[in-house]
C-alpha cells in the first residue's frame, strides 16, 4: 500500500477559469485538470460515471467536472487494477459532515469488493486520488490549501487512506 500527499492547485480558481461551478459535496475532477485550458479537453477514468451513481444511491450528491453537452472523454483501463476518478471533497463539506469521507470511501470499498470477486487478493489493486481543501485559521489570518492524496493498494487500505485524509484535514499543525 502506498499513499503520497502533494500540494495541489487551487481547484476553485481553476474551475472558475474554466467556467465550471463546483456542485455537490463530491465532484469528480478530470485526471488532467492541471493541464486544461478548456473543459472540452477533460479526461476522466470511466469509473467516474459508476461512482456518481453509487454515491447518489447512498444519498450523497456527486457531480463530474466536464463540459455541458459536449463529447465526453473517458479513459478505460483493461486490467486487474481499478482506476478511480479524482475525487474532490471541499473543506466546507468535510467541516459540516466529517463522515462524508468515511461514507464515500465505504461505498467505494463495498463496490470494489464485488468488483474484485474471483480475483486473488494479492492481484487486486486500486488506484484512487482524493483532493481536499483545508482551511487554516489563526488569530489574524485564514488560509486555504489544497492537497492531493494518491492511493495505490488493496481495498482494505482505503480505511487507512480515510484516516490519513481526516487527520490532515483536521490537524492545524500540518504543513
Amino acid at each position: 500500500m502506498n499513499i503520497t500527499v502533494e500540494e495541489y492547485l487551487d481547484v476553485e480558481a481553476k474551475s472558475q477559469s474554466l467556467g465550471f461551478e463546483l456542485r455537490g459535496p463530491i465532484c469528480m475532477l478530470p485526471n488532467n485538470l492541471d493541464e486544461l485550458s478548456s473543459l472540452e479537453e477533460s479526461i476522466h477514468f470511466s469509473s467516474a460515471l459508476t461512482l456518481v451513481k453509487l454515491l447518489e444511491e447512498a444519498s450523497i450528491p456527486a457531480s463530474i467536472m466536464e463540459a455541458e453537452g459536449g463529447d465526453r472523454k473517458y479513459l478505460v483501463q483493461k486490467n486487474v487494477t481499478w482506476y478511480g476518478p479524482v475525487l474532490l471533497f471541499a473543506a466546507a463539506e468535510i467541516a459540516q459532515n466529517p463522515q462524508l469521507v468515511s461514507i464515500s470511501l465505504g461505498v467505494i470499498a463495498n463496490y470494489l469488493t464485488d468488483y474484485f470477486k474471483g480475483i486473488p487478493i494479492g492481484e487486486q489493486q486500486v488506484e484512487l486520488s482524493v483532493v481536499t481543501e483545508r482551511l487554516r485559521k489563526t488569530k489574524t489570518t485564514e488560509t486555504q490549501s489544497t492537497r492531493k492524496f494518491n492511493y495505490k493498494g488493496n481495498v482494505e487500505g482505503l480505511r487507512i487512506l480515510e484516516e490519513r485524509i481526516l487527520k490532515e484535514c483536521n490537524d492545524d499543525s500540518s504543513n
